[in-house]
């Protein structure tokens, strides 16, 4: 058992490429959440400044409709960045479910291995168990042989001397 088997490389080699995976995303995911922070500040900031020069400068109605829609334009531009970021976000999250699931999946595969590997090595100790037996049983059959040749040998002696002593004796019958 001290043997690995070498399906198991690849799988390691999967698990980790999926902890690497997993790695770049968070890495990605925390790079998403300050840019998203960068520009909420960056917004209020902007916000604020607006307020600040309409609150100084008290400006006409046509300059004020022209801030607004400036305003609301930056504001429009922020949503999309934001939106665009949380699409982003929402792929990561899907990726990261679908390497989740091949996960656990190698992880199954890695337990049945385990498994077929204690059924391998029960076989392999059954195996040795029934050579062991057999070489026994080879060994009372080599005995028997042995002693069935040296029946064999006495039957045929007696057989003989059986057909001496009925010549013999059919030469005194005559």
């Amino acid at each position: 058992m001290g043997d690995i088997d070498p399906r198991i490389s690849p799988l390691q080699a999967d698990v980790d490429g999926l902890t690497n995976t997993l790695e770049e995303r968070d890495r990605f995911i925390q790079k998403l959440s300050d840019d998203l922070v960068l520009q909420k500040n960056k917004t209020l900031e902007l916000e604020a400044q607006l307020a600040e020069k309409e609150a100084a400068l008290l400006p006409s109605d046509a300059e004020t409709s022209r801030r607004t829609i400036r305003s609301s334009a930056l504001l429009g531009e922020s949503a999309l960045d934001f939106s665009k970021s949380r699409e982003e976000i929402e792929q990561l999250e899907l990726a990261l479910k679908d390497s989740l699931s091949e996960s656990q999946k190698n992880t199954a595969l890695v337990s049945e291995m385990s498994g077929l590997r204690l059924d391998r090595d029960l076989a392999t100790n059954q195996l040795a168990l029934q050579t062991t037996e057999l070489a026994s049983v080879k060994s009372q059959l080599q005995s028997i042989q042995m002693v069935n040749e040296d029946l064999a040998a006495r039957l045929l002696r007696e057989t003989q001397a059986a057909s001496a002593a009925t010549t013999a004796l059919d030469v005194i019958k005559q």
